[in-house]
């Protein structure tokens, strides 16, 4: 009887009579900071080791426990800042099919000939590694985003958050968009090659960290109620961490004692779903001449660059309009439509425009499209 009661249930699950009970799919996350005697962190150490706070408390925030498997680690001892620790972690980790893994690194990093690479006490692991090592896992979707530094150069404890996050109920909205929908990938850095990462200045008006992962984590934060993409992530943490690097080192900043001064920060996103081809637009404007004095703004194209712009004046987010004339475009002059087109084709994806608005001038900071 119970062989042929089986038989009836596979029988009933097959052709859907019965509703199957779905595994719910899961976030494996491993957060890493480097800390290491090594990185010579100096007063810079509690920035270091709050980027890895922020980012526990949004994934905390935001995913159920039963949905999260998370591991923190911070190299505290040289010993452990190796290569091979972080690889033995992904190797640890047991996604289903369906499930997305996380690997977010704070510390050093560099670039070189094979490419850019985490800069460990014992060794450097390079991206593309890491990235073979996190495929092979065989989850749908892959995460690799790290706040290091971008510029070519020729044991471990864990620790607790600052607060404990309530724990939420269901997956919020904004990480099921994100990390729950997508398949593929994702390769994101703080900082573009050639570039270091920066912290804030340590001081009264703000709390330790790197630029990139306190505008990264201040997003999650603010958009959590709202499904959204990843092409509105990279674009909205890539303005602030412009505008923060702006507002934080207006005369530019040395990321050592005689390397050359460093007057940008761009986050480099090589990969994510929704990725626009680097072709086309990138603006989302349309110009026509002004006699010589400028380009004239004719129509701003909904929900592109042009759309939300960063006014250098008054600090605020908003839109471009059409009449306005851009007269410079990061600063060099620009006279005509052709030039402007030719400034953003040489731009880095953050563009720095001067307008005339009538008898008022002002700056912004617009990110380009791709």
């Amino acid at each position: 009887m119970l062989r042929y009661l089986a038989i009836l249930i596979g029988g009933l699950l097959a052709s859907g009579l019965i509703p199957q009970v779905a595994v719910a799919q899961k976030l494996h996350a491993i957060v890493v900071a480097d800390l290491s005697p090594w990185a010579g962190w100096g007063t810079y150490l509690p920035s270091i080791s709050m980027d890895t706070k922020r980012v526990y408390m949004q994934l905390h925030n935001q995913v159920p426990p039963a949905q999260l498997v998370y591991r923190e680690i911070s190299f505290e001892e040289d010993v452990v800042s190796d290569p091979q620790t972080i690889l033995e972690l992904v190797g640890e980790l047991r996604p289903a099919a369906e499930d997305t893994v996380l690997v977010y690194y704070t510390g050093h990093g560099g670039n070189d000939d094979r490419g850019h690479h985490l800069e460990l006490a014992n060794g450097k692991l390079y991206r593309e590694d890491l990235k073979r090592a996190m495929e092979a896992k065989g989850a749908r979707f892959n995460v690799l985003i790290t706040d290091c530094c971008n510029l070519r150069a020729d044991g471990e404890s864990f620790f607790a958050p600052m607060l404990m996050p309530d724990e939420p109920r269901v997956i919020s909205p904004l990480f099921r968009s994100l990390f729950f929908s997508s398949r593929g990938w994702v390769d994101m850095n703080g900082s573009s090659p050639g570039e270091a990462a920066f912290v804030a200045p340590l001081s009264d008006d703000n709390l330790p960290g790197s630029l990139f992962t306190t505008q990264l984590t201040d997003f999650l934060e603010n958009h959590r109620k709202q499904p959204t993409t990843w092409e509105q992530l990279v674009r909205e943490v890539s303005l602030g961490v412009a505008v923060a690097f702006k507002t934080l080192y207006p005369r530019g900043a040395m990321a050592a004692k005689g390397a050359p001064l460093q007057t940008e920060q761009n986050v480099e996103a090589s990969s994510f779903p929704g990725m626009p081809e680097r072709s086309g637009p990138r603006s989302g404007l349309t110009v026509r001449d002004e006699g010589g004095r400028g380009a004239r703004i004719i129509t701003v194209k909904a929900g592109q660059s042009g759309d939300r712009v960063f006014h250098l004046g008054s600090k605020t987010y908003g839109p471009l309009r059409p009449g306005q004339v851009i007269i410079a475009a990061n600063g060099q002059p620009v006279t005509s439509a052709a030039e402007f087109v030719r400034r953003v084709q040489e731009s880095p994806q953050v563009i720095r425009l001067q307008l005339r608005d009538g008898n008022r001038l002002g700056e912004v900071l617009l990110r380009l499209r791709y």
